[in-house]
């Protein structure tokens, strides 16, 4: 149908990016683009700032707790008393975890369907009856390094895709995804522990430390 209406150059366009290199290179600024949507909506959403003071005061009283530890047998009264209040203020720091994990969901809650139905259209687009296509081949041969298996394989003409050295859509897009998403939370003043990409669209909990410009 879209052919219809977009003519020749767009089946054009869809030959060119179905098969390497063009799907190598569109695959590689498709990771990017969703890498800085990803960490915008995310800095939209949320407040680095005072997440990262949250999280400044859940690792004191984490350390705090270490240090008690040191004076259970050096100094027992005391230890005693540290113990108690840190225990009076951990229910507080706990309600303060159980808030940000709900913080970081919001971008999740609003892209997960999207992305999924997005990235289901994407996979039917690199499959071809049933088989998924090689989309790049990577500096080395996957299985030299280890056994990727079916799921990352890509096939071209009835042949078993690592055997060449080439992957499918969805290994290549998550390769670009984790390479790139420490570049996109820095060009955004937002610095995360996880692989971002599609993966922190699903994973918001793994978000631990914020650092703002």
């Amino acid at each position: 149908m879209l052919n219809l209406i977009l003519g020749t150059e767009w089946e054009n366009f869809l030959t060119v990016i179905q098969r390497p290199p063009g799907s190598t290179i569109f695959v590689i600024f498709l990771s990017i683009g969703i890498g800085m949507f990803t960490v915008g909506l995310q800095k939209l959403l949320s407040n680095p700032k005072r997440l990262l003071e949250k999280q400044k005061q859940i690792k004191d009283h984490q350390a705090k707790r270490k240090e008690i530890e040191e004076l259970q047998e050096k100094n027992p009264k005391r230890y005693q008393k540290e113990l108690s209040k840190w225990e009076r203020r951990d229910p507080f720091i706990q309600k303060m975890q159980q808030k940000m994990s709900l913080s970081r969901l919001k971008p999740t809650c609003i892209t997960f369907l999207p992305m999924i139905i997005f990235f289901t259209a994407l996979r039917g687009f690199y499959t071809y009856n049933g088989v998924p296509l090689p989309v790049a081949i990577p500096p080395m041969n996957a299985n030299d390094v280890f056994y990727i298996g079916n799921m990352m394989a890509g096939y071209i003409d009835g042949v078993f895709g690592p055997a060449k050295g080439m992957i499918n859509f969805t290994a290549w897009y998550f390769l670009n995804s984790f390479t790139f998403s420490t570049t996109m939370q820095k060009l955004f003043g937002l610095q995360t522990v996880s692989g971002g990409g599609l993966g922190d669209m699903f994973d918001q909990s793994k978000y631990d430390t914020y650092k703002t410009k």
